[in-house]
C-alpha cells in the first residue's frame, strides 16, 4: 500500500465518525434548535484543542435547559473530534519537535506516566473521558506515544458522548439560572489559569508544552511520522 493511500486509510474513520456525529445531532434536533446546536458544537472545538483554559461545561449547561440531550451530547462530540483532528494534525507535530521532546521525554513522571498508560491506552482514554478526571495529560500521553488515531477518536465517542449526555440532560432538569452558570466558568477557568501558572515553574511531563515553544521552533529537523501513520 502506497503511503499516500496508508494516510487517507488512516484518517478516513476519525473523519466519518465526526461527520456522522454532527448530522446525527441535526437530525436529532428540531428546527428550532438548530442555531443554539451548531453554537454549542462551534464553541466545543476551541475549548477542547490541547491544553484549552475554555470551560466547555457551563456552556453545555445552559443551552441545554432548552435543546434536547442527545443533540447537545452529539454535537458536542462532534466538536471534540474537531479539535483531536486539530490536535493530530498540528500538536503532535509540536510535541514531537525534537527542542520540545527532549524536555519530557527523560523526566521520570513522564517515563512513568507513559508505562503505565501503555498496559491499557484505550481503556485509559475512555474512562477519563467519561468520568470527571482531567482528560488533557492523557491527551498528551496519546500524542507523545503516537497512539492510534482512530483508535483516539473511538475513545472520545465511547467515552465522551455519554459525559456530555448526563451533563446536558442535568441541564435540561436542573435548569440552573444564567448567573451559577458564569460563576462555574470563572470558576473552571481561574482553576485552569492557576494550573497552568504553576506548571510553568517545572520541567517535568507534559507541562514542557507550555513553556518549550521557543525552544522547538528553531529546529529544522524533520519529524519522524512514520510510527504514527503506522498506528492510525
Amino acid at each position: 500500500m502506497t503511503p499516500t493511500r496508508t494516510a487517507v486509510r488512516g484518517w478516513f474513520v476519525p473523519w466519518a465518525l465526526t461527520v456522522a456525529s454532527a448530522v446525527v445531532a441535526f437530525l436529532l434536533a428540531t428546527p428550532d434548535e438548530y442555531w443554539g446546536i451548531l453554537q454549542l458544537g462551534l464553541y466545543t472545538v476551541p475549548s477542547h484543542v490541547f491544553i484549552s483554559p475554555f470551560p466547555h461545561e457551563p456552556v453545555l449547561l445552559g443551552i441545554a435547559r432548552d435543546h434536547g440531550a442527545w443533540a447537545c451530547a452529539l454535537i458536542s462530540t462532534w466538536g471534540a473530534l474537531v479539535a483531536a483532528l486539530i490536535d493530530y494534525r498540528w500538536t503532535l507535530k509540536f510535541v514531537h519537535k525534537p527542542g520540545v521532546r527532549a524536555k519530557y521525554v527523560d523526566a521520570a513522571l513522564y517515563q512513568k506516566a507513559d508505562r503505565w498508560f501503555s498496559k491499557a491506552p484505550f481503556l485509559t482514554l475512555v474512562v477519563t473521558g467519561l468520568t470527571p478526571i482531567p482528560y488533557y495529560p492523557f491527551k498528551f500521553l496519546a500524542l507523545a506515544s503516537g497512539y492510534s488515531r482512530t483508535m483516539y477518536m473511538w475513545a472520545m465517542v465511547i467515552g465522551r458522548t455519554p459525559r456530555y449526555w448526563m451533563l446536558a440532560y442535568l441541564g435540561y432538569v436542573l435548569q440552573p439560572p444564567t448567573w451559577s452558570l458564569v460563576v462555574l466558568a470563572m470558576l473552571i477557568l481561574g482553576m485552569a489559569l492557576w494550573g497552568r501558572s504553576k506548571s510553568q515553574s517545572n520541567s517535568s511531563g507534559y507541562d514542557a508544552l507550555r513553556g518549550g515553544e521557543d525552544d522547538g521552533e528553531g529546529d529544522e529537523e524533520p519529524w519522524a511520522t512514520t510510527n504514527v501513520e503506522e498506528r492510525s
